[in-house]
């Protein structure tokens, strides 16, 4: 797994994201939110993806509401499609969570 920047430009998610590689995938994308008001991921080169990195991507969505931030996932390449296709997903589910029951999650990454 390799998380970049191109200049100013999106955050480049590359390679295979698994559970193994959980912590270090969630400190880089915790890292990058921090910088900006707005996110955005180019997911077009990952290779594979797990449902712990779905969650991730769920929960880094709900980090960046809470924050006021916007995330925003470009290109999602096939593997994340099926991904969230295996558990009945779709790519507009992880980057839209609901308001309702916020307040109960203040941090969620």
């Amino acid at each position: 797994m390799d998380i970049f920047r191109k200049n100013d430009g999106p955050v480049q998610v590359r390679g295979e994201l698994h559970i193994s590689e959980a912590q270090e995938l969630r400190s880089a994308l915790i890292g990058e939110l921090a910088a900006v008001s707005r996110l955005v991921l180019d997911l077009s080169e990952v290779d594979s993806c797990d449902t712990a990195s779905l969650q991730l991507l769920c929960s880094l969505q709900k980090s960046a509401q809470c924050d006021g931030k916007e995330l925003r996932l470009l290109a999602p390449s096939a593997a994340i499609h099926n991904a969230t296709s295996v558990l009945g997903l779709s790519i507009e589910d992880l980057t839209s969570i609901p308001n309702a029951g916020r307040e109960h999650f203040p941090e969620v990454l």
